[in-house]
């Protein structure tokens, strides 16, 4: 038909992102099972790739979370808060169930050989929990890419925004 085709006649091109995104994984894959250390060097290509895609996903994250809390009304938000809570809660008693389940599956224990009371134990401070959570300066949060701080910071400024009036231009920006 006449939709399927370009000006030129010729059918249009069909985008092939996912198939090449396979294409790579796969050779990847082999690349690093009949190669193995031989593909150290290209360690150094992977780490660039990785950081740039983190990169230009915290901040679109943050502009998304923003804009969109900030577009909400006073009754949206409220649905939207208590749809969240009983989410999170179902997840809650599904992992309690599961754990509980599995422990009284598995066999008892008769005792921890790895386990010495004059060990050590690494223990992450409140502050550290904290900071990691509730973000005392969101800049530090984003360089540290404490992800859920920067998610609390960024549903809170929505809200915030939510009260504004006149708010449109900066949420249409964002």
């Amino acid at each position: 038909s006449a939709d399927d085709q370009n000006e030129s006649g010729e059918p249009p091109r069909r985008k092939r992102t996912g198939r090449w995104i396979t294409i790579g994984l796969l050779l990847g894959i082999a690349c690093g099972v009949l190669f193995g250390d031989y593909c150290a060097p290209l360690q150094v290509i992977g780490q660039a790739y990785v950081g740039l895609l983190q990169m230009t996903v915290l901040p679109d994250l943050v502009l998304s979370l923003i804009s969109k809390t900030a577009q909400l009304n006073g009754e949206q938000a409220r649905r939207l808060g208590l749809s969240a809570l009983v989410v999170l809660l179902a997840f809650w008693l599904v992992g309690i169930a599961l754990i509980v389940l599995v422990a009284n599956l598995l066999p008892p224990a008769e005792g921890a050989s790895f386990f010495s009371p004059t060990t050590e134990a690494s223990t992450a401070g409140e502050e550290d929990f904290l900071s990691r959570y509730i973000p005392a300066n969101v800049f530090h949060s984003l360089a540290a890419e404490y992800v859920p701080a920067v998610v609390v910071f960024s549903l809170f400024f929505g809200g915030a925004l939510m009260l504004v009036p006149g708010k449109e231009p900066l949420v249409q920006f964002l």
